[in-house]
């Protein structure tokens, strides 16, 4: 038992200081990323890059470039964020709102690769040499494990859709949209306060 023993917390030990060293490699690249300009600018830089490499997502963004770039920082901070957080903590539990917002704003699943290339072309270019195969290996092993749960709630949201908007129909035929929305609400304030929190969150944003 000694033995096995000995195997486990090594193991646990090396999972650890894996992680640990995932966040630290991935929270100073973007670190560095921001101290080479101002954040307004490099946001700026990444949607500028988007427009040059996938010119068909840009052309549907509608929202001024300035508020594109700010929302393309806050986004890429919260990923950044989400290296240190514990699996299954408040800010993993974010995901489910910014999946809804996602798919509010017409994000479609293979729109991750082509972010995920555009960001790491504006890293590469800032950082140069201090770009290292350590920091990409991180970097895209992180951005597939947020990808890969984002997706996975984005996913959950649309298998409810079509049934959501045919039962829609039907009690909007019988009552009027005021009515009917408040009715709603004032039943899923009741029963699933977090699912009306979360499309609170969501539709703000």
């Amino acid at each position: 038992w000694e033995w096995l023993w000995d195997w486990l917390s090594q193991s646990m030990k090396q999972q650890l200081e894996t992680a640990g060293s995932s966040h630290s490699l991935i929270q100073m690249a973007w670190d560095m990323t921001l101290d080479t300009m101002p954040e307004d600018e490099l946001g700026g830089v990444i949607f500028d890059t988007l427009s040059e490499l996938a010119p068909n997502i840009a052309s549907v963004v509608t929202s001024p470039r300035q508020m594109v770039a700010i929302k393309f920082i806050e986004m890429i901070n919260t990923i950044v964020a989400l290296s240190s957080a514990k699996r299954g903590g408040e800010l993993w539990k974010q995901i489910p709102a910014i999946a809804a917002r996602h798919i509010r704003h017409g994000v479609q699943v293979h729109h991750a690769n082509i972010v995920g290339q555009v960001l790491e072309t504006v890293m590469v270019e800032a950082l140069q040499d201090e770009w290292t195969e350590e920091i990409a290996d991180a970097w895209g092993r992180h951005w597939d494990l947020v990808c890969s749960a984002l997706f996975a709630e984005m996913a959950l949201w649309q298998s409810h859709s079509e049934p959501a908007c045919s039962l829609w129909k039907r009690a909007a035929r019988k009552w009027s949209p005021p009515v009917l929305g408040y009715a709603v609400l004032a039943k899923l304030s009741k029963s699933l306060p977090d699912l009306v929190s979360s499309y609170a969150v969501a539709w703000a944003a």
